[in-house]
């Protein structure tokens, strides 16, 4: 890629209109026991920089923004309508970037 090395961006979920109910950004939630983000897992392996010179990395993006339900840190209270799900992400995190 002529040098530059591509990170994929991934996020546990997004729900931007908690706090801006007007908002067009897409909303994936935590409806589904975490599926989406395995499969955001799966897809940013499947195309880190794998090359000779690329860094194998996963920018895993949630800066614990509770206010857009981003975060990633373990949750034990019902937060924004949603169930609490415990280490759910973080051992999600833990199983699909685990290394051999």
């Amino acid at each position: 890629m002529g040098g530059i090395n591509y990170i994929p961006d991934i996020s546990p979920a997004c729900a931007p209109t908690i706090v801006t109910p007007n908002r067009t950004n897409p909303i994936y939630p935590r409806t589904d026991s975490g599926a989406m983000f395995r499969q955001l897992c799966n897809v940013a392996k499947m195309n880190a920089d794998t090359g000779a010179n690329g860094i194998r990395m996963v920018l895993i993006d949630s800066w614990n923004q509770w206010q857009y339900d981003m975060q990633l840190e373990p949750d034990t209270a019902n937060s924004n309508n949603v169930a609490p799900y415990g280490e759910l992400y973080l051992n999600i995190v833990k199983k699909e970037f685990k290394t051999p």
